[in-house]
């Protein structure tokens, strides 16, 4: 019975270790490189020399140099620079700019359409993310 258990609990850590993660990169206007990851919503930057970051109260990045970063109620990023994340009933982000994300029933990412950036600046709108 030890060893069914045990084998079973390795089981379960090595497929949380293998879950699917997928990394939406795009640049702003100055050329900084952001990656938000799906499912997490958690997200990694570029920097250039001499760019400051600004943090809030609770350590969390809001500015990377000229680019402002803004979160929701959960603490979750909703806003980079002009790109705007949004998030599913489940805390899976669904939403990054103009790119929506699809899951399956075991929460993997079965589809994408659109893209993060239309090729125009000055023709692409974005609804803010609710809250």
């Amino acid at each position: 019975m030890k060893k069914f258990l045990s084998i079973a609990l390795l089981c379960l850590i090595s497929i949380g270790c293998f879950a699917q993660s997928m990394g939406i990169r795009f640049n702003d206007r100055q050329g900084r490189e952001f990656v938000v990851y799906a499912p997490s919503g958690e997200f990694a930057y570029s920097m250039f020399e001499g760019d400051h970051i600004s943090r809030d109260y609770e350590g969390r990045v809001t500015c990377v140099g000229s680019t402002y970063i803004s979160y929701n109620y959960y603490g979750q990023v909703t806003c980079i620079g002009d790109i705007y994340i949004s998030y599913d009933s489940f805390g899976r982000v669904n939403r990054v700019g103009g790119l929506y994300l699809t899951y399956d029933y075991n929460g993997n990412i079965s589809q994408t359409t659109g893209k993060v950036r239309s090729t125009n600046y000055k023709q692409r709108t974005y609804t803010p993310a609710h809250l």
